[in-house]
């Protein structure tokens, strides 16, 4: 498996790519193609280009969730790349984020089609898999009720009889990510997460921190390649106990 970052929050050592807030992933698994969420804009697309990327050759477009910075490039997706791209029917809603201050994260109406299932084969061991977890400081914005983030998928590929796990936010947390891994793949080792997960915030978050270390390490997860959410606190902190690759933009990580 090989994973090539699109877009990533950090600026690209090249200064001939560009970067924004989000996160667009090109991975390469079991013979397959996928573009694992869009970023904001179309800037996955233009790196894309100049890494040898080519979008027709891509079996799949995948969105993780339905906030701005990794749905929002799907306004520059052809009619033919729509119609090889899969998301929770329930990411086309519009939410906000926030406890006291609130910032709205994005409208995706209007969107094509969309799939809904707890686990979900898309290719011969390649998959998608639905958290649906409760997390007090998320609200939909309509009627302001909790999000429950029944619109987050993560992709559990199999190879070489280990799995590895790319996740957009990972809303839910290391822990309740892992633990539902283990549930649907009992008795196959868990071999690299790679993605954003959520724990910028690391004051408010050390509890999540803490318990997925202890998971992690009993685990005895290969490799976790970071970015986008993760924050550079909370990278440093899991680098001291655990393998961690950042992600960068251009920079291929082997799997």
């Amino acid at each position: 498996m090989i994973i090539i970052p699109l877009v990533e929050n950090k600026k690209p050592k090249n200064r001939e790519l560009n970067s924004e807030k989000g996160l667009s992933l090109y991975i390469e698994t079991n013979s397959k193609k996928i573009i694992f969420d869009l970023g904001q804009y179309d800037i996955f697309k233009k790196n894309a280009i100049k890494f040898g990327i080519f979008f027709d050759e891509v079996d799949k477009f995948i969105v993780s969730h339905g906030h701005y910075d990794h749905f929002g490039g799907y306004n520059f997706l052809t009619s033919f790349e729509r119609e090889k791209s899969i998301f929770h029917k329930e990411a086309c809603n519009n939410f906000k984020m926030g406890c006291i201050l609130y910032k709205n994260i994005g409208n995706f109406k209007n969107r094509d089609g969309g799939v809904d299932g707890q686990k979900i084969e898309i290719f011969k061991n390649i998959y998608l898999i639905n958290t649906k977890l409760k997390r007090p400081s998320l609200f939909c914005k309509i009627d302001g009720k909790r999000d429950y983030f029944e619109h987050e998928y993560h992709l559990v590929t199999m190879e070489n009889g280990s799995l590895n796990i790319v996740t957009g936010c990972c809303h839910c947390g290391l822990y309740e990510l892992i633990k539902k891994v283990k549930e649907e793949f009992p008795n196959i080792k868990i071999n690299s997460i790679s993605g954003g997960i959520h724990t910028r915030n690391i004051i408010f978050k050390s509890i999540y921190i803490v318990r997925g270390i202890f998971l992690l390490k009993s685990e005895k997860i290969n490799m976790l390649n970071l970015g986008h959410c993760t924050g550079e606190l909370a990278t440093w902190i899991l680098g001291k106990f655990l393998k961690v690759n950042k992600l960068r933009v251009g920079e291929k990580i082997n799997i």
